[in-house]
């Protein structure tokens, strides 16, 4: 039997042309890679339906171009979303450095729903075509994710699915989990506030009963 999702979840995808947005969006969704590269016009849209502890949640994914000019795509995209991956190419050592980029377009135009900064994960792709001595160190990598603010940093080969769920996972169980507990919140809050009604209201109750016995007295 079908159950319903407990809600949307929309991702956006980002970074320079090349970097294997697009394939990577093809490989999570609907399992499939393709050798021949088809540059994204603007925005491509997809879906995918999610388990996580049992709820199904409805994955919105939009992968933007990589050009220039789609940073105002990406600045209006941004609105609403839940979390971004930002891509770079290990094979062109200036698409890590053009990370900062794209994640300054995110910082300015959006955020979280409780106002926190947007979950950014790094993405380093296509891991399969260097050798290990070409791979900047994985402390380095690390350090550049914190220090530009990213939320984690993975190295990925969309062609060889290495690394593909791994970001997926770590970057919607984060979502998730803030949306629980963000709605845990509400809900805790809500029952201070009728606590302080209902104490408000037994206040008055005694308050009355005190000056009608005053009167009374008099």
């Amino acid at each position: 039997m079908y159950k319903t999702t407990k809600a949307d979840i929309k991702i956006i995808i980002i970074g320079n042309c090349d970097t294997g947005k697009t394939s990577f969006c093809q490989l999570w969704v609907k399992q499939e890679f393709s050798e021949k590269y088809k540059a994204t016009i603007m925005t491509d849209f997809n879906f995918k339906i999610y388990e996580y502890k049992g709820n199904l949640y409805k994955i919105q994914i939009w992968d933007i171009a990589g050009q220039d000019r789609s940073i105002q795509t990406t600045k209006v995209l941004t609105k609403n979303a839940h979390g971004c991956i930002i891509f770079c190419d290990i094979t062109q050592k200036k698409t890590l450095e053009e990370t900062k980029k794209w994640k300054a377009v995110v910082d300015e135009n959006a955020l979280f729903i409780d106002d926190t900064p947007l979950p950014c994960i790094l993405v380093q792709n296509k891991i399969d075509l260097v050798s290990e001595k070409d791979i900047i160190n994985d402390s380095d990598f690390q350090k550049f994710s914190e220090r530009n603010n990213f939320l984690n940093c993975f190295r990925t080969s969309v062609k060889l699915n290495i690394g593909v769920d791994n970001v997926m996972n770590f970057l919607l169980e984060h979502i998730i989990n803030k949306l629980i507990e963000i709605s845990e919140e509400k809900i805790s809050d809500t029952h201070s506030v009728n606590s302080f009604r209902i104490s408000q209201s037994g206040n008055e109750s005694v308050m009355t009963d005190i000056n009608n016995g005053i009167e009374n007295c008099c």
